[in-house]
């Protein structure tokens, strides 16, 4: 699954960041949470949470934590 997380996120330009490091735009530290809800909700409603945060306002590339995710999927 860890490889379906990275692999979805490339094709979004989000970039992975080491956890404690400052995430800048189109990158996130939340693999795990990633992970999780491609596991319990599907790849379809991954893409769409993703798409959401990374095409719509600018503002939200850099919104790419936890919360936010969990919230729009």
């Amino acid at each position: 699954m860890a490889s379906a997380a990275r692999k979805l996120c490339r094709q979004f330009g989000i970039r992975f960041n080491p956890i404690g490091q400052r995430c800048g735009e189109l990158e996130t530290w939340c693999r795990n949470t990633i992970e999780h809800l491609l596991k319990n909700h599907g790849e379809e409603a991954m893409v769409l949470t993703l798409r959401v945060l990374t095409e719509t306002h600018r503002n939200n590339r850099s919104a790419l934590n936890r919360e936010v995710i969990t919230a729009v999927n």
